[in-house]
């Protein structure tokens, strides 16, 4: 955090209904807050109305967090800010001083979005919200530990006696926690017996830290279990049966193949005619994973004019419609296709439903 932001919050912590500094206040909260909820949403974490509000989605929620973090009461204005601060409103600051203090005005922001993103979420899903509940719970027990790191202002979670800090092994990448926690659903009992395989799994991934993002576990567990409760017409969480197991691990085994279909054989056509570049090919076939991802373990998926603007440079966006809208979405819908072509001859094959 810049020195100069940091100097707004103190000139705000000592003159609060100044109108100037006030919002010079709010727009520093704003860009912390919208860049925040950016993140957790392109580490694969869904936002709360996010259908509703659209492409302006994270813009929405930003006003509506704030409105709940800056409200006042007639005993204090701005109480949630003040109470946290209430020791060190007339203090002076050193260099280090700063820093910390500046590091604890993030932690105070990012800490109130993300239960305000927990307490929204349960609103519109009591179920979910009670699942969310009981994993937490679980996850608090001696069997597991957290960490919280200050840079990335991320919760993390391991089996206890890992270490928090493992070397240069990358984070396991969300689309792969969502399949790795469908895979445990399917060998636990319940819910305390699927938290212990999830990380019993990702040990058995070298590849990949034995930590994940505390948020992101709760998170896809609770979008396997709706899924799941669908897929039983269940209201309670339950292990599936062979036929089931078979029909989700086959799943994935499609979606692979289509990735493959997609590289090998539908885009190297276009590179053939020039109509593609070697270098966009990946960028498209990034997209097209991400929105089976989407599709298959979520059930919904984004407007594909948003899978362009995840993958390709911001300098490219203006010509999405001129330049790349016929072919990037006709691969993103063939690439749909091929995937419940698969599926259906999955079915067929196997006689699910018979």
């Amino acid at each position: 955090m810049r020195e100069s932001e940091i100097q707004t919050i103190i000139e705000f912590l000592g003159t609060p209904h100044d109108r100037s500094i006030f919002q010079a206040f709010f727009d520093l909260c704003y860009r912390y807050a919208f860049a925040y909820l950016s993140f957790l949403k392109a580490r694969g974490f869904r936002i709360p109305h996010d259908h509703q509000y659209g492409r302006d989605s994270i813009d929405s929620m930003t006003y509506d967090i704030l409105g709940a973090f800056l409200q006042s009461s007639e005993q204090q204005p701005f109480f949630i800010i003040f109470n946290h601060f209430k020791d060190n409103v007339h203090f002076k600051y050193g260099e280090k001083e700063l820093s910390e203090f500046g590091d604890r005005f993030k932690s105070l922001l990012f800490g109130f979005i993300r239960q305000e993103l927990s307490r929204i979420k349960m609103e519109i899903d009591p179920q979910a919200g009670n699942l969310r509940r009981r994993v937490k719970d679980i996850l608090s027990g001696p069997e597991y530990h957290t960490f919280y790191d200050t840079k990335s202002q991320i919760e993390y979670i391991a089996l206890s006696g890992a270490q928090s800090q493992d070397g240069d092994r990358p984070l396991i990448p969300y689309e792969k926690l969502m399949r790795l926690v469908d895979r445990a659903y399917y060998k636990s009992k319940n819910r305390r017996e699927w938290c212990r395989a999830v990380f019993t799994m990702l040990d058995s991934m070298p590849e990949f830290s034995p930590q994940v993002g505390k948020h992101e576990l709760i998170s896809s567990m609770v979008d396997a279990n709706n899924k799941y409760l669908e897929i039983e017409g269940l209201g309670v969480s339950g292990t599936p049966d062979t036929d089931y197991q078979y029909l989700a691990n086959s799943a994935d085994k499609a979606q692979r193949r289509t990735i493959e279909w997609l590289q090998q054989e539908f885009l190297t056509k276009y590179i053939k005619n020039g109509r593609l570049s070697r270098e966009n090919a990946p960028k498209h076939t990034l997209a097209a994973e991400r929105y089976l991802s989407d599709l298959v373990y979520s059930s919904e998926v984004e407007s594909l004019a948003e899978y362009f603007r995840d993958v390709m440079p911001l300098s490219e966006h203006s010509r999405y419609t001129s330049d790349y809208k016929y072919l990037f979405e006709r691969t993103l819908r063939s690439a749909c296709a091929d995937y419940r072509e698969r599926i259906r001859n999955l079915s067929t094959n196997s006689a699910i439903g018979d």
